[in-house]
């Protein structure tokens, strides 16, 4: 069975002028810039839109908003952590060591997004959509991806423990080096693609799953 590909980066121009300002502001829109160590002039703003650029450093925690819109954008070390998004929209987007432990944005919608070395640990994604994208050396544990939309997509060495994949759709997802034990809801993988060193990981998580109990034949007490 192929394994998905991998997804195209960001298209950033040759050059990327400063920002002239560290401080995004409700309705920002910026193109082909390089911004460093960037803030929200509010924690709460209506819109964000970002295009051909690079963001290092910045730190969002905890903002609420309500609209962000990511087009050929690479983030570098930002703090993304408790974050609220009711609207997210993401194409060929590049996350580099970057934090999102407790992300809340069920409305993503991802397509060709990259994410490495980064934590997404305890994230509500329910009801996202993530499509030909790849996650590598990421923590993911605890994450809800109920009702998620995970296709053509690739999941290489993450922590996928304790995920919550209730409902999720799964076609044409790669888990090669991933965590798969403590999985709620491993039966949602159908289509997926796993090595042969996962199937005990996944194996415990199915039979957990389905509440079967395992016992010794011989210790079981004849009636």
């Amino acid at each position: 069975m192929a394994t998905a590909p991998a997804p195209p980066l960001p298209r950033l121009p040759a050059e990327l002028a400063p920002a002239g300002t560290d401080v995004l502001g409700d309705g920002a829109d910026l193109d082909g810039v390089l911004l460093r160590d960037a803030t929200l002039a509010d924690p709460e703003v209506a819109g964000v839109e970002i295009t051909g650029s690079r963001l290092v450093g910045a730190v969002l925690t905890g903002a609420v908003l309500e609209r962000w819109r990511l087009t050929d954008v690479v983030l570098e070390g930002c703090e993304l952590s408790g974050v609220t998004i009711e609207r997210a929209n993401l194409e060929r987007v590049e996350l580099r060591s970057c934090r999102l432990s407790g992300l809340v944005a069920p409305g993503l919608v991802a397509r060709s997004l990259t994410v490495t070395d980064s934590r997404l640990d305890g994230a509500v994604l329910s009801g996202a959509t993530i499509e030909r994208s790849l996650l590598a050396d990421c923590d993911l544990r605890r994450a809800d991806l109920s009702r998620a939309r995970l296709s053509r997509s690739q999941f290489l060495s993450c922590d996928l423990r304790g995920v919550d994949l209730d409902r999720a759709r799964c076609a044409g997802l790669t888990l090669f080096g991933s965590r798969l034990d403590e999985l709620r809801h491993a039966e949602a993988l159908r289509g997926a693609t796993i090595a042969p060193d996962q199937l005990a990981q996944l194996a415990v998580s199915l039979v957990d799953g389905l509440g079967i109990s395992v016992a010794d034949p011989d210790d079981a007490v004849s009636g």
